[in-house]
């Protein structure tokens, strides 16, 4: 006993010192991350005052992907906004608006969302589409070098004002490219027209995610003839045995006090109807009349319990088919049975 419960301590110690080792681990590199997003803010904070946006903006947006933080979006949101990017900064301020609602900043929030509100009326957007002729399997749409999603062509984005490239390729087909120049409150759009099929190239199938498999001759099949069921075997619940058990074991105990009350009531010699009149007849009449009491009791119980075992060996489960559980019930007055269908 002494052994396991040394065992059990040492196992238990192990285990709490790898949980210190990778809790100091991962402390040592969440203190390493945020000392590198620090010296990184700081960095890109001094190059936006003195005016160096574009190294300003890497070194912000390095920051933020290290350390997420509220003050970061805003410095970065700026620095954005410096260099005309006005969607990308519109997206920065609203994002540190959610941020600071979320870490219960009010008044970060608040100045978070003037200033994408300050932005929206210089907002360009720019709708990519695809006309019904170029629908091919395997179409993928980039813009920006970002590849656009199917939810999003057609809808309106905000766009930072410039030129952007759009292109669309699919397996079989040259290659579609397109720049679009956008102005500050400008809204473009533009539809992907139809691919040039590539000369001797294998064009894909109307679905690209189905492919056809060829139609196998047809078989023979033979019915195999039907067996005959095999007999349900009812399997009775131990319940019924142990009922039927307790059943006779009261049947005993009924005919022990019925024995006992006749011959006590024979043992009665001045006894007339109700009327004793010596102590030892009143006493053995007493005692008649409480083992025939008994002997009652225990004979309605049996027979009780008798007929709820056999109830329930003969409504035991099939294979097939749920059962009907008995569940007896005795109080101080009587006994019950109740049948109960279980699955």
């Amino acid at each position: 006993m002494r052994l396991k419960r040394w065992n059990f301590e040492c196992a238990l110690l192990v285990t709490l010192g790898v949980m210190c080792t990778e809790r100091q681990a991962l402390a040592e590199s969440s203190s390493s991350d945020k000392a590198a997003a620090e010296a990184l803010f700081d960095r890109g904070v001094s190059l936006l005052r003195a005016k160096d946006y574009k190294e300003a903006c890497e070194k912000l947006e390095t920051s933020e992907k290290i350390d997420p933080a509220v003050g970061t979006l805003l410095y970065l949101g700026e620095c954005y906004e410096r260099l005309g990017r006005t969607a990308s900064a519109w997206a920065v301020f609203r994002e540190a608006s959610s941020l600071a609602q979320a870490g219960g900043q009010a008044d970060r929030a608040k100045t978070a969302i003037q200033r994408a509100e300050r932005l929206e009326p210089d907002l360009a957007y720019l709708a990519v589409s695809v006309s019904p002729e170029a629908h091919t399997p395997g179409l993928t749409i980039r813009r920006g070098g970002e590849t656009v999603k199917p939810d999003l062509l057609g809808v309106s984005i905000p766009t930072d004002p410039g030129s952007i490239r759009i292109e669309a390729s699919a397996p079989g087909y040259a290659t579609f490219t397109a720049s679009v120049t956008l102005a500050a409150r400008e809204r473009r759009a533009l539809a992907i027209p139809e691919l040039e099929a590539l000369p001797g190239a294998p064009k894909p199938p109307a679905d690209a995610n189905t492919t056809p498999t060829p139609t196998p001759p047809p078989k023979t099949v033979t019915t195999p003839s039907p067996q005959p069921e095999r007999p349900r075997h009812r399997d009775p619940s131990v319940f019924a045995y142990v009922l039927g058990g307790v059943g006779v074991v009261g049947l005993g105990v009924g005919s022990y006090f019925g024995v006992r009350a006749i011959q006590r009531d024979r043992a009665t010699t001045t006894c007339t109807g109700s009327q004793c009149y010596s102590q030892a007849d009143v006493d053995a009449s007493h005692d008649a009349s409480r083992f025939a009491r008994i002997s009652d009791v225990a004979f309605a119980a049996s027979g009780a319990l008798l007929a709820g075992g056999l109830i329930l060996y003969l409504t035991a489960p099939t294979r097939q088919e749920s059962a009907l559980v008995v569940a007896p019930s005795f109080a101080r007055n009587g006994a019950s049975l109740a049948l109960q269908r279980a699955f």
